[in-house]
């Protein structure tokens, strides 16, 4: 059995010296814009404004103004960034932070985190597509975050298990006409292929992405007979974009 997990996270934190403040909605802004000037000058495709990705760094902004001491990427009770993005409605196949707390103007803390080698990786990302940014105000403390991803069709269990059966069909791994197969493999995938007794082999496929079949699982599947195959599709977690696929080979 093999379980692939794709999904990227990079976090960065940075906390800056007190200097002067800057009014939260125009701070958002320009710092889009100073961004996206950086991507131009190095080639990169600007980033857009994504609402699932504003929400969950508003969110997670919100959380760190509330809390004492310097910012995280996450608190006691609170799900990582992979589940907060997906708990907000987004569907990616990579997901970065960066966060930042102080008394600050905003080309200051632009310029302090391209100093920073972290966080200037997550700006000047090739793979990110979108973004979300955050900054709250607390008495005069600015706590900024910024969500990057890069995005992906958001794709329905049957959705999934339909791209796998025709990639395995591709590679020679005809669908199995078994009655009610299709249960059976939605079962192994909820239990990690613990209840699939009459399968000859059973392979599982986590991926946000499942556009082809990695090498790594490509060297599990069969080549020495004829096989057929039976495939399930689960969440990872609830309210999850990211699938797992269960693959009962016959």
């Amino acid at each position: 059995m093999q379980r692939l997990l794709t999904t990227l996270l990079t976090m960065t934190l940075l906390t800056l010296p007190a200097t002067a403040q800057k009014d939260v909605p125009s701070a958002e802004q320009t710092l889009l814009q100073l961004l996206n000037q950086h991507r131009t000058e190095a080639n990169l495709t600007p980033l857009t404004t994504d609402p699932t990705l504003q929400q969950a760094a508003r969110a997670h902004a919100l959380r760190m103004s509330q809390e004492k001491g310097d910012g995280q990427h996450q608190y006691p009770g609170e799900p990582d960034l992979p589940t907060r993005v997906a708990q907000a409605g987004g569907h990616y196949t990579m997901v970065s932070e960066n966060i930042a707390a102080g008394s600050f103007r905003v080309p200051d803390l632009d310029r302090a985190w391209m100093k920073s080698e972290g966080h200037r990786a997550n700006i000047l990302n090739p793979h990110a597509t979108v973004i979300g940014i955050a900054v709250i105000d607390n008495n005069g403390t600015l706590y900024a975050v910024e969500d990057f991803a890069q995005t992906l069709p958001t794709l329905s269990r049957e959705d999934v298990e339909a791209k796998v059966r025709q990639l395995l069909s591709d590679h020679g791994i005809k669908p199995a006409e078994i009655p009610g197969i299709a249960e059976d493999a939605r079962a192994a995938c909820v239990s990690h292929g613990n209840s699939a007794p009459n399968a000859t082999a059973v392979i599982q496929w986590q991926d946000p992405d499942f556009t082809k079949i990695p090498d790594n699982l490509l060297q599990q599947l069969p080549h020495n007979r004829e096989y057929t195959s039976a495939v399930g599709a689960c969440p990872v977690k609830p309210d999850s974009t990211t699938y797992r696929v269960a693959i009962l080979l016959y």
